[in-house]
């Protein structure tokens, strides 16, 4: 499989499986602050909806992060082909410091087994200027090649 990134390219065996992550951080949230945007790939059980995996990615995540709280859930539609998706809104209060943080995550299925992940996380309330570079940012997608399919996950190996 070839794989191209920002610094170039790579080969790897075929049996290799794209799990990589992208993280963004961008200043001038909030009071100065920063936020940070993360993309990332997943995979999910073969002929999956979105919202079956939306679904079953929050009751893993719940597992773990107790303090989390969904505080809204509303399909979206991914870059310019209008991939059909799932945004979810999620408040958690970090247990060492006590601070809240404030995300959104928009998922889509890219092939019936591939998963894109898109990632957007606040120190701050979300406010109107930051939900709506949120929206530009999901909008400018653009998708290349399919990646190639690999074998589905169990729910114990899944995030």
């Amino acid at each position: 499989m070839k794989y191209t990134m920002q610094e170039g390219t790579l080969a790897l065996p075929g049996r290799a499986e794209d799990r990589t992550i992208n993280i963004f951080q961008i200043s001038g949230a909030g009071k100065g602050e920063s936020f940070n945007i993360v993309v990332n790939r997943d995979v999910c059980i073969p002929s999956e909806s979105i919202e079956a995996y939306v679904g079953r990615q929050i009751k893993l995540l719940g597992r773990t992060l107790r303090s989390m709280k969904e505080v809204g859930r509303r399909e979206t539609l991914v870059g310019a082909p209008n991939i059909p998706g799932m945004e979810i809104e999620v408040h958690s209060t970090d247990v060492a410091t006590g601070r809240v943080q404030y995300q959104i995550q928009a998922s889509c299925k890219l092939t019936d087994k591939s998963v894109l992940v898109f990632t957007l996380t606040s120190p701050s309330p979300l406010s109107e200027e930051l939900r709506e570079d949120w929206r530009q940012f999901l909008a400018s997608f653009s998708p290349g090649d399919a990646p190639a399919e690999s074998p589905a996950p169990s729910e114990t190996n899944s995030k």
